[in-house]
């Protein structure tokens, strides 16, 4: 089972987006993954499955969509430094 973060997944609670690092454990038999609710941030909890188990998974977006985050979480530390290392903007205008 190779789960990503951004996948969808369906359960009998209703639909969740993996969240967070899916990793494997107990040697290879248990996939678990921090997930929230479609469209609520807030609830977030672990899940788990035996490995062999079959489940349903819709990819979102796909590599453009990871790199525009990547970009934007880029372009956000840059202008966040800018800001530590020269200032806050200062009023152009004559006086």
């Amino acid at each position: 089972m190779e789960l990503r973060i951004g996948d969808r997944v369906t359960s009998v609670d209703g639909e969740w987006k993996i969240v967070g690092g899916p990793l494997t454990l107990q040697g290879g038999t248990t996939v678990k993954a921090r997930v929230s609710r479609m469209g609520d941030v807030r609830t977030v909890r672990h899940m788990a499955w035996a490995a062999k188990t079959k489940i349903t998974v819709r990819r979102s977006g796909g590599r453009r969509t990871h790199l525009a985050d990547l970009r934007r979480a880029v372009l956000l530390a840059l202008f966040a430094c800018s800001q530590l290392v020269l200032g806050p903007p200062r009023d152009l205008r004559p006086k």
